[in-house]
């Protein structure tokens, strides 16, 4: 994945809901951007698709911070399986 020279003022990604997957190369790829600008945002008439931990994959492209970037610890820490 190439470095950018420059940093962006602001990231909007449209139709965020396609980031849910937690293993899709669009959602790993859109990770990687969170180097490049300061702010993103993120628009979506669907938020939580089908699952609460579709927000993953989501929050992960938008802010890292808030659950991590690896799926393994947020699963562990935040999905009860039956």
């Amino acid at each position: 994945f190439a470095a950018f020279d420059v940093m962006f003022a602001l990231e909007i990604w449209d139709e965020i809901q396609a980031l849910k997957g937690t293993t899709s190369q669009v959602s790993l790829r859109a990770s990687r951007w969170v180097d490049f600008s300061d702010r993103r945002l993120g628009l979506t008439g669907t938020p939580m698709p089908q699952y609460p931990w579709d927000i993953f994959g989501i929050y992960r492209a938008l802010d890292p911070g808030i659950f991590g970037t690896y799926w393994t610890p947020f699963k562990d820490q935040f999905v009860i399986e039956k």
